[in-house]
């Protein structure tokens, strides 16, 4: 007899998305730690800001925010994910 091995997913990810049920996008969200990596940035941001407010706003308008929106329009149910 001969073993086959599958494996059996609910979800995945694609496209820098993710495609599942409510359980695995929280936990695809959680364990890629975006959530961190962007609250880490906002501060750093903030730290920035106070010097350069205008730099700290164009880092913020270019680059974390469009991740935001991205995630926010691919990932179905990750409002939870902005709340830190």
């Amino acid at each position: 007899m001969t073993n086959i091995h599958v494996k059996i997913v609910t979800g995945h990810r694609f496209l820098d998305g993710f495609i599942g049920s409510s359980e695995d996008i929280q936990s695809w969200i959680g364990h890629v730690s975006k959530i961190d990596k962007w609250t880490q940035s906002v501060k750093k941001l903030s730290d920035a800001a106070k010097l350069e407010p205008h730099a700290a706003f164009v880092a913020l308008s270019k680059s974390i925010q469009n991740e935001w929106l991205y995630v926010q329009r691919v990932v179905a149910d990750s409002e939870y994910a902005f709340i830190p």
